[in-house]
């Protein structure tokens, strides 16, 4: 839907066609919370192939700790989108120098950096990648070349929109949970948790179709 469909719908359900309860600036801010709030309850399958974005040609500082370990900042300034969640939501990294994925770095790794104990290149193809707070550091032999793949916060909901960042499979729940927050505004409990408990119970059926799906090709597989 457009953000003007969207608005349409919202006002309908809350009947308040023409803002007189409800300002059209509130509906649109409590659409946008609800937009957060749905791609926090969908399946990280859905987020991978629908709020997929990727920033090319990244080329990382070297560290000065530590010896074949690059890092880069994940800041919207260098990513030129901001990452959806608060820490950065990467879902994978390639380098291009080696034509290859990066390795998540295992536990034991990650511990041995904390601890400040330098731990040699492996011996592996591929770089070694972590993630501290906002940055990305990468274990290679030579400076790697990096294409970041992450979840990118969706674009806001605004009445000239042309459509909605979401799914059009989660567009209902966002509308309920839209919903449910002015009915709360409005002190009508009973009315917000309906609404609020139909986005929660289609949400739980599509993730649970998707996770259907991906046991059923896994299972093929075998």
């Amino acid at each position: 839907m457009t953000g003007a469909e969207l608005l349409t719908n919202l006002a309908n359900r809350v009947e308040d066609t023409t803002h007189a309860s409800f300002t059209e600036a509130l509906k649109l801010e409590v659409l946008n919370i609800a937009q957060n709030k749905v791609m926090g309850l969908m399946d990280n399958e859905y987020l991978s192939k629908s709020h997929t974005e990727v920033k090319t040609n990244l080329t990382p500082t070297e560290s000065g700790s530590f010896p074949d370990t690059w890092y880069i900042s994940l800041t919207v300034s260098v990513l030129d989108k901001g990452t959806f969640l608060d820490a950065p939501n990467i879902l994978k990294v390639w380098d291009s120098v080696t034509n290859n994925w990066c390795r998540w770095a295992n536990k034991d790794e990650t511990d041995i950096y904390y601890n400040n104990a330098y731990f040699a290149v492996a011996e592996e193809t591929e770089p070694i990648a972590w993630i501290i707070k906002e940055n990305l550091y990468v274990r290679a032999k030579n400076r790697p070349t990096l294409d970041v793949y992450f979840v990118g916060e969706p674009d806001a909901i605004a009445n000239n929109a042309t459509s909605c960042d979401l799914d059009d499979l989660f567009e209902e729940p966002l509308l309920d949970l839209a919903e449910g927050q002015l009915w709360r505004m409005d002190n009508k409990p009973d009315r917000a948790q309906t609404a609020e408990n139909n986005a929660y119970q289609l949400i739980n059926i599509l993730n649970s179709r998707i996770s259907a799906q991906g046991q059923f090709i896994e299972e093929r597989k075998s």
